[in-house]
């Protein structure tokens, strides 16, 4: 059985990709990530739109945004940051009924065109959907090893970030 905390839009998100919690929000590792270190910021509570979000819902995701862009930079050696907002469509069969925010760190000619970057988080829930429904059922058998791999990572996320916030509380 897969232990689950948190839900984006109707699937249950396993504990094993959660690295970082807050009492309002959650950010995982995704299976499937557009470049290295790309995360996703996700509100607790199950919440359509962003303009649905309570204010604190808000603040929080917005702190926590600031926190985990800088901190992924430095991680991935990386130059900048692509922050995209993810409102429910309706008008799209494939779109997650959740908001929720990606953090994709950036660097030069991470893509052919820069532009490039949009188009592929168009298509990002139904590609979500299709590997986490292909790498996390049950019927998967390597279900625990996807697992393992998304807690190794997680931890490593973790164990950074705590240093990176502990450095960045020295410097205020």
């Amino acid at each position: 059985m897969i232990n689950t905390a948190l839900k984006l839009g109707s699937i249950e998100i396993p504990q094993q990709m959660i690295f970082w919690t807050k009492s309002n929000i959650c950010a995982i590792i995704p299976c499937v990530q557009l470049v290295p270190g790309h995360i996703l910021i996700i509100p607790k509570r199950n919440v359509s739109y962003f303009n649905d979000l309570e204010l604190q819902e808000v603040f929080d995701i917005g702190l926590l945004t600031r926190f985990l862009t800088k901190g992924l930079e430095k991680y991935y050696s990386a130059t900048s940051s692509t922050v995209y907002i993810h409102n429910y469509n309706p008008n799209d069969s494939e779109s997650l009924q959740q908001v929720y925010v990606h953090i994709i760190p950036r660097k030069p000619a991470d893509f052919q065109n820069n532009d490039d970057i949009y188009k592929k988080l168009e298509e990002y829930d139904a590609e979500f959907t299709k590997k986490f429904k292909w790498g996390f059922t049950q019927a998967n058998s390597s279900l625990n090893g996807a697992l393992e791999i998304e807690a190794n990572e997680c931890k490593k996320y973790s164990t950074f970030l705590e240093t990176f916030q502990r450095e960045e509380a020295e410097k205020s």
